[in-house]
């Protein structure tokens, strides 16, 4: 095709835009909804994909609660209690809903089949006159949570060690109690004197293992109700042993404490889940009630109702696409209608039926495909702001579902010219300007 004739078409389509507008804004938000639902439906399907290959179908998440209610929450002096001086067992071990030796007796009868990680999270508020308020995160854990420590670095021994985040190691050398507004949320003491290492109650040691970013370590069990990116900054945090928390337990922690089983290779899962269930009800029956939930089973679940959403919204725009394509082709019709004389000077003046075809066609896909980009472009500034916000997933544009987006409008336009070329294919200058 010519220079000649893309510039003709051109500027034919600028002359008719208002005939075509309707038909471009329709393409448009066709476009925009293909675009945005696949782009749904393809971070749904990795995500759960990537569950899958996580091992997080087999991962179950068991939630307490007191059962006789026994503390009472709203008559609690926090503010009293964060100033005062920490007391070891103040609480008795013996009304935690888990404990290190809960934990060592079940891994003694699983050993490797399962996974139980359990953890404390306590917060940690410091002023500073340059900073304002930070909050400060110290997660207390069993040593299986080290195992993913251990995939990245199989050399240390990771469950004796403390894993803290930059920020908070910068915190722990300028604490004082003036600043901190809850300084007996922290169970182990530091002194700058001995900057690689932290003291429990019983004086035994932990070294410290300063770490830049915490990023390439799933953390995801530990941030379970923290959003991520206001209010926590990995390197905002300490993991640190349980054994260090035990006695220093405070009923005011179930609310921050969750206990997660995974299965590795397992062949009666049934019989191992009902084994740790029934432990813990003969163990803490009296004190707690337990509940089980499946992580995976749960993000299923949560997402079912957006799944068939987005089926159905990528249904109704395929529908809404093929009904204005074939709108559009009455207009591409009645366009060539109208300019059948022209079409027949020109092919008297030597341009061949093929040359025509292809301003029909470049005219055709020049509309459709306009009307793709503005879609696509427009479904990419929602998810690229984060305008769109479904149950917490977090939405990518992917180039797959882009190219497919901008093909499909590419292939409308081409389908739209088909009844057009029908009547190319019959059009005969000298009859048709005899008839005009």
């Amino acid at each position: 095709m010519s220079e000649y004739g893309i510039y003709k078409t051109i500027r034919y389509l600028r002359r008719n835009i208002r005939t075509y507008t309707g038909v471009i804004l329709q393409i448009c938000l066709g476009m925009l909804t293909l675009h945005l639902f696949f782009n749904v439906s393809l971070s749904l399907e990795n995500e759960y994909n990537q569950m899958l290959d996580e091992g997080r179908d087999k991962e179950f998440q068991i939630s307490f609660k007191e059962r006789n209610h026994e503390f009472d929450i709203q008559s609690f002096n926090y503010l009293d209690w964060a100033q005062e001086e920490a007391i070891p067992f103040e609480h008795g071990v013996s009304l935690m809903p888990f404990t290190s030796e809960d934990y060592n007796i079940l891994k003694n009868r699983h050993g490797t089949e399962v996974e139980i990680v359990y953890f404390v999270r306590r917060s940690i508020n410091y002023v500073d006159t340059e900073n304002g308020l930070t909050t400060f995160y110290v997660f207390h854990v069993t040593p299986d949570f080290y195992n993913e420590f251990q995939r990245i670095d199989a050399q240390k021994d990771h469950d004796r060690r403390a894993y803290i985040g930059e920020n908070f190691y910068s915190f722990l050398k300028e604490m004082n109690k003036t600043n901190t507004i809850n300084p007996n949320e922290l169970v182990f003491s530091f002194s700058n004197d001995f900057p690689d290492q932290i003291v429990n109650w019983e004086s035994s040691v932990r070294e410290i293992e300063v770490v830049e970013n915490l990023n390439e370590y799933d953390l995801t069990k530990l941030t379970l109700g923290i959003e991520m990116n206001n209010d926590l900054n990995q390197s905002d945090i300490a993991i640190v042993p349980l054994d260090d928390y035990i006695p220093f337990y405070h009923p005011k922690d179930i609310i921050q404490s969750f206990l997660f089983i995974r299965f590795n290779q397992v062949m009666d899962a049934n019989t191992v889940f009902s084994d740790i269930f029934n432990y813990l009800y003969k163990t803490h029956g009296s004190e707690f009630i337990y509940s089980v939930d499946n992580v995976f089973e749960q993000y299923v679940n949560r997402t079912e109702t957006l799944r068939q959403n987005t089926r159905v919204a990528s249904w109704v725009a395929l529908i809404t696409l093929a009904i204005v394509a074939i709108g559009l082709m009455g207009l591409m019709l009645l366009a060539f209608e109208k300019r059948r004389k022209e079409k027949a000077i020109n092919m008297l003046l030597g341009a061949s039926k093929g040359t025509v075809l292809k301003e029909m066609l470049f005219e055709s896909v020049c509309i459709t495909m306009t009307s793709g980009i503005l879609g696509v472009l427009c479904s990419w500034t929602l998810l690229t702001f984060n305008v769109i916000q479904l149950e917490g997933l977090e939405i990518d544009s992917h180039v797959l579902v882009t190219i497919f987006t901008i093909g499909l409008a590419a292939f409308i336009g081409v389908i739209t010219t088909i009844p057009s070329i029908l009547q190319l294919k019959e059009l005969s200058p000298l009859n048709t300007l005899r008839k005009q």
